[in-house]
């Protein structure tokens, strides 16, 4: 029960990560809400004090957003270090990696046609391709530091050899093929299961 209870623990901080794409998404909705009605916000003397609390609200919703980034950037160190020094072995940090990529993938299709709508739109659309820009690319770069260690650990152990180690390491920063990267890394890591006879 102890180990069981060590595992889930483990599993859990990729949790801050794999929802942090749904998170951008939620409060950037509500921050263009907030900016929309701040623009058509009548500027009469009654209306100050409302006006302000909006104003308060808006800094607080950006600030949320740097800090929850800050704060993922931080738990994607540590899996990355706990998978080098094997606090997180490379059995685990496979499934953490394909279980990140694969709950992100509804993220990326959603991003992908807010994109294609703001491309259909002309220069209008600007601010949509933008936003679906950043949000893709620190997503990929959150996970794909947390994917450092698993690489390293991989190549480590002989599961990888060490020019796949580098072509893996860098698609792991690459739309899409960061995908294929946590697919090979769970075949491989199969593989080498069913060869050794590891159970971990």
């Amino acid at each position: 029960r102890v180990g069981v209870h060590i595992k889930i623990k483990k599993y859990l901080l990729t949790i801050p990560n794999i929802i942090y794409p749904y998170v951008f998404s939620i409060t950037s909705i509500v921050l263009l809400i907030y900016f929309l009605v701040l623009l058509n916000f009548p500027s009469d003397d009654n209306d100050v004090v409302i006006g302000n609390i909006l104003e308060i609200g808006l800094i607080v919703l950006s600030a949320f957003l740097i800090i929850y980034t800050l704060l993922c950037l931080v738990f994607a160190i540590v899996i990355a270090v706990f998978s080098t020094n094997n606090k997180i072995t490379y059995f685990e940090a496979c499934n953490m990696n394909i279980l990140t990529k694969c709950l992100q993938i509804p993220s990326y299709i959603a991003n992908f046609i807010v994109a294609l709508v703001g491309v259909l739109m002309s220069i209008w659309g600007l601010g949509l391709i933008f936003y679906a820009v950043i949000v893709d690319f620190l997503t990929i770069v959150l996970s794909g530091i947390a994917s450092i260690g698993c690489t390293y650990s991989l190549k480590k152990n002989g599961i990888i050899t060490k020019k796949m180690a580098i072509i893996c390491g860098i698609g792991s920063f690459i739309y899409v093929f960061d995908i294929i990267v946590s697919i090979y890394y769970l075949i491989e890591k199969a593989n080498y299961k069913l060869k050794k006879g590891v159970n971990i």
